[in-house]
C-alpha cells in the first residue's frame, strides 16, 4: 500500500458561498444551532444522506452561528454568494460507496503513470492535499458519474495528491510521481440512484397534502 499521511476527511470547496439547491438540516430537525464543522459533515454524509435530505458529499457550514446544510444535487453546481457560509466536500461513508465490505479493495493498474484524461480532485476542492490513499479512492468513487468514472484513481504518495480518470483510463501518460489504481469493489453509480430513490417517496405524500388543501 502507498505511503499515506494524516489529513481531514473534508476539504474546503468555496468560502463565502452556499449551494443554491440545498436542505437546511436545522430546519428539518436534524441539527442544533452551534454544532461543529466536523459534526455537520458527518451528519450531511451520514444520517441526512440515508434519509434522503442530502445527495453526495457537498455540505455547507456557517461558522458564525454553527448552522448546517447540504446540497440536494450531487454537484452543487449552482452557488449563492453569502459571506457567513462556506461549502465543503466530504466523501460519504464507505458503506455507501463499496460492495461487500467497508474496506477499499484495489489493485495497481500502472506504476509511475497517470491517466491521460483525468481530473485533479484537489484542484476541484474535493480533496485536501496530504490526504490518504484510501480517502483518494473513496472520493473518486463518490464522484462517479460526475467528475470521475469511479473505477480508476491516481495518487501521488510524495505529497498526498489525488486525481481520477474520466474515461476508464484508456490512455496513460508516463509520470514518475504518480501511480494508477483500480477499485475492485465500487458501487457505480455510487450515490445518485440511492439518494434520489430515498427522496422520491416524499413526492406522493406532498401531492396528497396539496390535494387536501384545495
Amino acid at each position: 500500500q502507498p505511503t499515506t499521511s494524516p489529513a481531514s476527511d473534508f476539504s474546503l470547496v468555496a468560502d463565502g458561498e452556499h449551494c443554491s439547491v440545498y436542505t437546511n438540516l436545522r430546519v428539518v430537525g436534524l441539527w442544533t444551532m452551534g454544532g461543529s464543522l466536523e459534526s455537520c459533515g458527518q451528519l450531511a454524509t451520514g444520517l441526512a444522506l440515508s434519509q434522503g435530505f442530502c445527495s453526495g458529499g457537498f455540505f455547507q457550514y456557517a461558522a458564525g452561528n454553527g448552522d448546517c446544510g447540504c446540497a440536494t444535487d450531487t454537484s452543487c453546481n449552482g452557488r449563492t454568494v453569502l459571506s457567513n457560509w462556506a461549502i465543503y466536500y466530504q466523501h460519504p461513508p464507505a458503506d455507501y460507496l463499496l460492495t461487500g465490505s467497508s474496506a477499499l479493495e484495489y489493485e495497481l493498474e500502472s506504476f509511475k503513470k497517470h491517466c491521460t484524461n483525468f481530473k485533479n480532485l484537489r484542484g476541484l476542492g474535493l480533496f485536501a492535499l496530504g490526504g490518504t490513499f484510501e480517502q483518494c479512492g473513496l472520493v473518486a468513487i463518490s464522484r462517479a458519474g460526475n467528475e470521475c468514472d469511479g473505477l480508476f484513481f491516481q495518487y501521488r504518495s510524495s505529497n498526498g495528491d489525488c486525481g481520477c480518470s474520466t474515461d476508464g483510463c484508456e490512455a496513460k501518460t508516463n509520470e514518475e510521481a504518480w501511480d494508477i489504481w483500480k477499485v475492485k469493489n465500487a458501487k457505480i453509480p455510487a450515490l445518485g440512484q440511492q439518494a434520489s430513490g430515498q427522496r422520491n417517496w416524499r413526492l406522493p405524500i406532498v401531492e396528497f397534502l396539496l390535494l387536501l388543501l384545495l
